[in-house]
């Protein structure tokens, strides 16, 4: 098999196809991301460019099938981590599966380190339980906006959302406020927290309370050990995680989540039309993969639109791969981490 000068990676989060064999475990059975938006739009769903790299052998599609373009194979993997969290997710596509369960939070965090949060942000912290987040701002905006207030709340598992109103808690005092909750996790033995995640919200009543997305931060668990990215930048291979510029050589990272953001909120129309901004993306990459490239287009997590609760589902994941010269390619790729695999062997590296 031969090596590739460069590999494209694009990463459509939340493209799931239908419920993992382990889905009953995480009460995700029946969750089907690619069938919940089928259901949603019929003939609506327009995936051309997925279509001609062959979701559709993966699972249906209402699209009239595409000619799919030559030298493309396609697989379906699961995730094996033993969570479902989107920080789960990606570290297992790059190689790192988690073994130990992170931590609940079904109860929201202990007293004393909402304490120590409220002490150091110089505001109350209120809410501290698990609560979806459109429903948070619905159920204690005015709250927050009249008490000054910091709501803290969980999804449940093990990741922590800090929000504020823009007008009396910054964005940059909110982020500072996110760095230290996020170390002071980190400190506590026993305490294995995913994400910490700051997001500001903005407007004057609980009709039109809404996020500022433009200024969510994501603060992340360190990873337990070294990454593909990590394992590909020791070996002198270049690595580019900016989606905007390809780079002209190495490993090419396009990750594009605004569907798996829509369909966390369970908003299948949303997440529909980011789904297709998504797939017209990656119609401008593939004219650009060229003879010595390779293109493979996966996701790290599902997200059903329609399906009960809010967050990742456990789902299948498509791998499809294209270059134009094809390849033996002798892959069995069966779970999400082998993309690791893949992408190592594709430069030549064990």
């Amino acid at each position: 098999m031969r090596t590739y000068k460069r590999v494209i990676m694009v990463v459509i989060s939340g493209l799931g196809i239908g419920p993992a064999p382990d889905a009953g475990k995480f009460m995700d059975r029946g969750a089907d991301t690619v069938g919940d938006l089928n259901a949603h739009f019929r003939a609506r769903l327009q995936l051309p460019n997925l279509s001609r790299l062959g979701l559709a052998r993966l699972h249906p599609l209402y699209q009239a099938a595409p000619e799919i373009l030559d030298h493309t194979q396609q697989w379906r993997m699961r995730p094996r981590a033993v969570g479902k969290s989107r920080l789960e997710g990606y570290w297992e596509l790059l190689g790192v599966p988690t073994t130990t369960e992170l931590t609940a939070l079904p109860r929201g965090l202990a007293p004393e380190l909402i304490q120590e949060i409220a002490r150091f942000a110089g505001h109350p912290v209120l809410v501290n339980r698990p609560y979806s987040r459109p429903r948070l701002l619905l159920d204690w905006g005015t709250r927050a906006v009249a008490a000054g207030a910091i709501l803290v709340a969980t999804s449940g598992g093990a990741d922590l959302v800090l929000t504020a109103h823009e007008n009396l808690v910054p964005p940059p005092e909110l982020e500072r406020v996110g760095h230290f909750a996020r170390d002071l996790l980190d400190c506590q033995a026993g305490l294995r927290i995913g994400q910490v995640v700051t997001v500001p919200f903005t407007g004057r009543t609980p009709v039109d309370f809404t996020y500022r997305l433009t200024d969510r931060h994501e603060y992340n668990m360190a990873v337990p050990h070294a990454t593909l990215l990590d394992q590909l930048r020791a070996a002198g291979i270049y690595v580019n995680t900016d989606p905007q510029t390809l780079t002209e050589n190495g490993l090419q990272v396009v990750q594009l989540g605004k569907a798996a953001m829509a369909g966390e909120r369970r908003d299948p129309e949303k997440m529909g039309q980011a789904l297709m901004a998504a797939d017209a993306r990656l119609g401008e990459i593939i004219p650009q993969v060229t003879n010595q490239d390779l293109l493979v287009v996966t996701a790290d997590y599902g997200a059903a639109p329609d399906f009960p609760g809010d967050g990742p589902t456990r789902e299948w994941l498509p791998l499809l791969v294209y270059s134009p010269l094809g390849d033996d390619w002798r892959w069995t790729p069966r779970l999400l981490g082998d993309i690791s695999i893949i992408v190592k062997d594709s430069f030549g590296l064990k």
